[in-house]
């Protein structure tokens, strides 16, 4: 749509009762620099009555993206961030209230005075003095009252709904299933190149300092004569699993195309396994045919090589088995990742496969997930803030992993 203006013409120029927006994490918004894909569905909303935006990782932008989508929804309810932001500050206090009315359990004073506060639009005086009176039948009306003002005032109430693993059946379990192999010579002395390239601070300023997590990458941008494949320990380790597995379908998701492409190739020239690729430089019907490929039953690929953009758009609940080719430092993108497969529909228990190299910037990223955020066996509702928080801090501590410094 951004990229044809005659077809938006001709959207926002029809009458339209629905406008469903899905991956809607992707419209990102500044107040100075708002995306174009944002400015367009913005004036759609402004003309269509219905509009549904879906995503899993509402923050992954930032918060004020966050609140820009939200706006979309009901600007008239969120018309200022930081009035946004003061709203949130006092979201202990309304759960507080809250939680004490829905469990049925005498308000304490401050409770009472913190519900007088908030729903000081309306006088509730005589609410409360009803639900302190024992013999009142009406005390559940009451509270459920309460909350419902409550949740229409001071939540997202009837704009934000968040399904959550708790409240909704049929979702499968996760095993981690994890190898730790050596890093190969030459990865290491690209490294080591790098890390002489510039002071500490210096270093996590450059482009290429991601690349610590995708070692190939940064081996591969000196244009070395041999191919990353022929010695990164993670193809053999690819091989082996997919001959254990026999006929069964893996989903292998990676940060970069490049890897994908390369991966794809040494595989059907070394051992004849049929594969496809799916990355953001194929056309949508190259995309739709890599995914048939693999879906179908008969003569099809027993696996998908994946970059980034395929943790995004796709399900495939039908395959058991991930293969983390690397991992991302973005908590929100390991749960994309991982949830191409767990989704409602899936039948069996998600295997995630992570191999990763040993005493290095990945090993310490593994053990951030498996043992700080606990991301691989369970959804981490917290991952975005956390990252948010010390995503800084994560990266110097995978520089100084790659130079022996702690």
């Amino acid at each position: 749509m951004t990229k044809n203006p005659q077809w938006y013409d001709e959207l926002i120029n029809e009458d339209w009762d629905l406008m469903v927006v899905d991956e809607a994490h992707h419209l990102n918004y500044s107040q100075d620099n708002p995306s174009i894909e944002y400015q367009c569905i913005d004036q759609l909303a402004q003309v269509i009555p219905g509009v549904l935006l879906l995503t899993a990782t509402p923050d992954q932008l930032g918060h004020e993206s966050h609140f820009a989508r939200l706006r979309l929804l009901d600007p008239d309810r969120f018309f200022d961030y930081n009035k946004f932001i003061e709203e949130e500050s006092h979201y202990s206090e309304v759960a507080d209230a809250a939680n004490a009315l829905l469990e049925g359990i005498k308000l304490s004073s401050s409770q009472e005075s913190t519900l007088s506060d908030l729903l000081k639009e309306s006088d509730i005086s005589q609410q409360l003095i009803q639900l302190n009176d024992k013999d009142n039948e009406q005390k559940e009306n009451i509270r459920s009252q309460l909350v419902s003002q409550l949740l229409d005032r001071h939540g997202t109430g009837r704009i934000l709904f968040r399904n959550s693993r708790n409240s909704i059946k049929g979702f499968p379990a996760r095993e981690t299933h994890s190898a730790a192999l050596t890093m190969p010579e030459q990865y290491q002395e690209a490294l080591n190149e790098f890390m002489l390239s510039d002071c500490p601070e210096g270093l996590a300023k450059k482009a290429q300092a991601k690349y610590v997590f995708t070692p190939e990458m940064l081996y591969g941008l000196d244009n070395k004569a041999e191919a990353w494949t022929t010695f990164d320990p993670r193809v053999d380790y690819l091989i082996d699993l997919l001959k254990s597995l026999k006929k069964e379908k893996v989903l292998v998701i990676c940060a970069h195309a490049q890897t994908a492409i390369d991966l794809e190739a040494v595989l059907r020239i070394k051992e004849g396994i049929r594969s496809a690729v799916f990355h953001e430089g194929l056309s949508i019907f190259e995309r739709d045919k890599a995914a048939a490929y693999f879906a179908q039953d008969e003569n099809s690929a027993q696996l998908l090589l994946c970059s980034e953009i395929g943790s995004e758009g796709r399900n495939f609940q039908f395959a058991h088995h991930l293969v983390l080719f690397d991992l991302p430092s973005n908590p929100d993108l390991l749960e994309q990742r991982i949830g191409r497969l767990d989704r409602i529909g899936q039948t069996e228990v998600i295997r995630l496969h992570v191999p990763y190299f040993e005493d290095s910037a990945q090993a310490l990223l593994f053990d951030w997930y498996k043992q700080g955020l606990q991301a691989f066996e369970h959804t981490c509702v917290t991952g975005r803030v956390v990252y948010e928080t010390y995503g800084e801090q994560l990266l110097s501590l995978a520089l100084s992993a790659q130079t022996g410094v702690t």
